[in-house]
């Protein structure tokens, strides 16, 4: 019972704070969106030339590698590539 309580508390502060970040600072939400869209065009081209040159370093678009993007932006790509490179070649 307390965990769905604990549950419910974050949910309401995660609504009231995007809310109030969306009414307060609309350009905070244009420049995350912009940070993510590079981001993912970014690990879609840097996929495509490892590809093309056969490394074999994947980084898939899902809802961490997402977070991580939102988060990061730029140095989030090349955080997700290095942790693939070293769970590639030292594990």
């Amino acid at each position: 019972m307390e965990n769905q309580i604990l549950i419910g508390i974050i949910a309401v502060s995660a609504a009231v704070f995007v809310i109030a970040t969306v009414f307060y600072y609309p350009d905070v939400i244009k420049k995350i969106l912009f940070r993510l869209g590079l981001g993912m065009a970014g690990i879609a081209g840097a996929n495509y030339c490892l590809s093309l040159i056969g490394a074999g370093i994947y980084v898939g678009l899902n809802p961490l590698s997402i977070l991580v993007l939102l988060v990061l932006g730029g140095p989030g790509v090349v955080l997700l590539y290095g942790i693939e490179a070293y769970g590639k070649f030292f594990i």
